[in-house]
């Protein structure tokens, strides 16, 4: 590609057609890194959207974890009042 670039470039540079071969290169430089600018955004997408489902399945864990807290809580306040039950039994 280089290479038929610089050929390109050595036919169009003479004195009559300086300035448009000069436009020419720049537009063929700018579509490179047009090119290139669409590339890293495409990645830069993917990456965000692995980040953002990482995220999601950092909050699913949490929150499965959150109602599991829950739940060992509830069981510990049942066994308490249990517990307390059956020592009121004994004093009475």
């Amino acid at each position: 590609m280089d290479i038929l670039l610089e050929k390109a470039i050595t036919m169009i540079f003479t004195k009559e057609t300086a300035f448009f071969g000069l436009f020419l290169v720049s537009y063929v430089l700018a579509y490179k890194d047009k090119i290139k600018l669409q590339d890293f955004i495409t990645i830069q997408q993917d990456v965000l959207k692995d980040l953002t489902h990482s995220v999601q399945d950092i909050a699913k864990t949490q929150e499965k974890q959150h109602e599991r807290i829950e739940r060992m809580e509830d069981n510990l306040d049942h066994f308490y009042e249990k517990v307390n039950n059956k020592l009121e039994n004994h004093i009475r």
